[in-house]
């Protein structure tokens, strides 16, 4: 593992435990302090995971949810050679309000496609005030990242200035069997022949989880849905209802059969699916609704396969994807590691 040196770090995000984006930014926190960087977490500390703790790094206290305001005076008493890493939020436009006059190194680094999740969505008046907030992010930051070649080129596209600024920082994507194996999973072969649907992410409308797993039931393919979700009680006693498995995390799984398993999402979120991501990597079958960016992002890899948003034609997509198999040709999505984000993040000039 590289030993970085020169500036400070400070990674500042609401939590550290929320969704893909947060979960990114603490493998990026823990690259950076086991290089040698000295990292300053500004966070809410709560969302700290256990294993961070066990590594040299600033606890800056900061309670989004209680004042964001109260982020201006924490900025101002970082130390004045430091690189903030930020997502692209509200805190991120403090960062840059108070950069105009502190002068920090800002790097945004965005998870998702901004044009389609923050230019495109909601009201004219909401969008107009994005675009603008965004710009002014621009001004102070020195530099923007997004986790795709096809997303920097869609975002140089979308602003009014700033393009040279706009690099690539790719997601790191997990060897996905490894991971679940090193969590206490047991990888198995088959009992027999029968697909089981799995459908993973956190409790949002928008990840569609329960239609997810009525389209599942109906298409009466999957001998199991299993859900992968950290749903609340009444909400997983509902899934459960509907006859899915629900589990908090993989590691309640306690087995996993590569060969019989299939993703299936339904999620809208115009971002960069870091479960889709490593379930391709890992040779397993994905089989997704429809949007822009997913077709942009997956569906030139092997395994990726497109269903309807209601999910009626899931039964004809499993036969059609088990037939042609051995014949796609199209290549293995590869996992990346945490060091090539952190190189890109840092580039030559911060480096």
């Amino acid at each position: 593992m590289p030993k970085f040196s020169g500036f400070d770090i400070a990674i500042l995000v609401p939590d550290l435990c929320t969704g893909g984006g947060e979960r990114v930014t603490a493998e990026i926190a823990r690259e950076l302090m086991s290089g040698g960087r000295s990292v300053f977490l500004v966070t809410d500390p709560s969302s700290i995971p256990a294993d961070l703790n066990a590594l040299p790094y600033s606890d800056v206290r900061w309670h989004p949810a209680r004042s964001r305001f109260k982020l201006v005076p924490v900025l101002a008493r970082l130390p004045k050679e430091c690189i903030v890493l930020a997502v692209l939020t509200a805190p991120s436009i403090l960062a840059a309000f108070v950069n105009i006059f502190l002068r920090r190194r800002l790097v945004v680094h965005e998870h998702s496609d901004v044009p389609s999740l923050y230019f495109a969505n909601g009201t004219r008046l909401k969008r107009f005030f994005r675009y603008l907030a965004f710009h002014f992010v621009m001004l102070s930051a020195h530099r923007i990242l997004v986790p795709s070649h096809g997303a920097a080129d869609r975002l140089r596209s979308a602003v009014m200035f700033g393009s040279n600024k706009i690099a690539v920082a790719p997601n790191p994507v997990q060897d996905f069997l490894t991971k679940i194996r090193n969590e206490g999973v047991s990888i198995v072969e088959p009992h027999r022949v029968s697909l089981n649907a799995f459908l993973v992410g956190r409790w949002s409308p928008e990840k569609r989880l329960v239609d997810g797993v009525r389209a599942c039931i109906q298409a009466q393919t999957f001998e199991q849905v299993v859900v992968v979700t950290n749903a609340a009680h009444e909400d997983a006693a509902h899934l459960t209802a509907m006859g899915a498995r629900v589990y908090p995390k993989y590691s309640a799984l306690g087995e996993f059969c590569p060969s019989t398993a299939v993703l299936i999402n339904f999620s809208i979120i115009e971002s960069f699916s870091l479960v889709i991501g490593e379930w391709l990597a890992a040779g397993l079958l994905v089989f997704s609704v429809h949007s822009d960016i997913l077709e942009r992002e997956w569906s030139a890899y092997r395994g990726f396969y497109f269903i309807e948003n209601d999910g009626r034609n899931l039964k004809d997509i499993a036969s059609q994807a088990f037939d042609q198999c051995s014949k796609d040709v199209r290549p293995q999505f590869s996992a990346r590691s945490v060091t090539e984000t952190v190189k890109a993040i840092l580039g030559d000039d911060l480096g």
